[in-house]
Parts: structure tokens; C-alpha cells; sequence
């Protein structure tokens, strides 16, 4: 809860909160907004679903009640945050296995570190 809520290490609760203040009751951890937050691929989900490599998701631009508006592409709705400390896996398309695994892929933007540019499950760079 105090990453969470920290606003010198994460931030993680500027989107994933509802309410005006921190752990008020009926917080559901999200407010439920459209983002595209550069996902990467999930490459091993799409050969199980029988879809190309390269398919490029267009998130709410892929709803036909959705404008073809270009700024609506890859953006997907922010889930709930609740109970994803023992769910898995994670972000919108499965792609990272736990919470660990999302945490540093925010860091990398905030990091020069070589080591927080790669994935720690194969030391590959992060592919989006």
C-alpha cells in the first residue's frame, strides 16, 4: 500500500485510483479510463489463439462504436488493481506473468540502468 500510494517511487495510484483520497471506502483502484500504455506484444498467447505475430492491437480504435479517431489506437480500459496481488497474469493482454513483472516495466522509463531496459525472465530487451 505505501508504494502504491507513494508519489516519489511509483504513482501507480494516479491512475488506478477512483477517489479523491487515498483508501477511502468504495475504492476500487482504478478510474477507469482508456490508455495505451506501449504494451508489449504477447506472443505466446497469440500462437495458442492461432493469431499472427505482428498483429498490432488497436484497443478502442477496434470498436466500431468508437470515431476513427488515430489518438484512440492501442488504448485499452484500465482494469481494477483489486486482488492483483494474487492473480495473474497481468495487464490487459496477459503478457506479464505477475505484479513483480509490471513494476519494472514502469521503472525502465525511469531508469539509464542497462539492466532495467531488459526483462529479467530473458534478459532480452523489452519489446513494444
Amino acid at each position: 500500500m505505501t508504494l502504491f500510494f507513494s508519489q516519489q517511487f511509483t504513482n501507480c495510484n494516479i491512475c488506478h485510483r477512483l477517489k479523491p483520497r487515498p483508501a477511502m471506502e468504495g475504492e476500487t483502484f482504478s478510474h477507469y479510463a482508456y490508455h495505451n500504455i506501449g504494451t508489449p506484444e504477447n506472443v505466446e498467447l497469440r500462437k495458442v489463439n492461432g493469431v499472427a505475430a505482428g498483429f498490432v492491437d488497436d484497443g478502442l480504435l477496434a470498436n466500431p462504436a468508437v470515431d476513427d479517431d488515430p489518438q484512440q489506437a492501442g488504448r485499452c480500459m484500465l482494469p481494477t488493481l483489486r486482488n492483483l496481488g494474487v492473480t495473474g497474469p497481468c495487464i490487459h493482454n496477459g503478457v506479464f506473468e505477475d505484479l513483480s513483472i509490471v513494476a519494472l516495466f514502469y521503472a525502465k522509463d525511469n531508469s539509464r540502468s542497462a539492466k532495467r531496459q531488459t526483462k529479467p525472465e530473458t534478459g532480452e530487451h523489452w519489446a513494444v
